[in-house]
């Protein structure tokens, strides 16, 4: 005796098989609804470029750490949808410590690359003759490069 698989549809009474209906419905809906946020985050920054932070990453920060403050900064809409679209392209672990000068023009895609190629951000800077160490780390804090006590 063959069993179908699909017997239990068969007893279902309409009501039942219009729930079901709705059900898958709903589910399909929900996976092309994702989908589409997600295709919106790829392909949209969340600016047109008009504000810059420099965001520095430590060597041993977490993807999730990493995601957490690109979010927090805006340069990024969505900590979540970053960390999927990192571990997608396998960037977890191999992202460069340092300092980036990124933008919220940039896509994800972009910000990714430069994370992984460590497309630091270089700051310049030139040292006059004589200067002695404390004339140097006071120079440098009044340009925001960082304190003078952690010089």
């Amino acid at each position: 005796m063959k069993v179908n698989k699909f017997t239990f549809l068969k007893k279902l009474t309409s009501t039942g098989k219009k729930i079901i209906r709705s059900i898958v419905v709903l589910v399909l809906l929900s996976a092309l609804l994702a989908g589409a946020r997600y295709a919106v985050f790829l392909t949209f920054p969340p600016g047109v470029g008009k504000t810059s932070k420099i965001v520095d990453f430590k060597e041993g920060y977490s993807l999730k750490r990493i995601a957490g403050e690109l979010e927090r900064s805006g340069v990024i809409s969505s900590e979540r949808l970053f960390i999927i679209y990192a571990r997608i392209n396998g960037a977890e672990g191999r992202i460069k410590a340092g300092a980036y000068l990124l933008n919220d023009g940039m896509t994800p895609h972009f910000i990714l690359h430069k994370l992984l190629t460590g497309d630091v951000y270089i700051r310049r800077f030139a040292v006059p003759e004589g200067y002695s160490i404390y004339q140097l780390a006071e120079m440098l804090q009044r340009r925001g490069f960082f304190s003078s006590k952690s010089f």
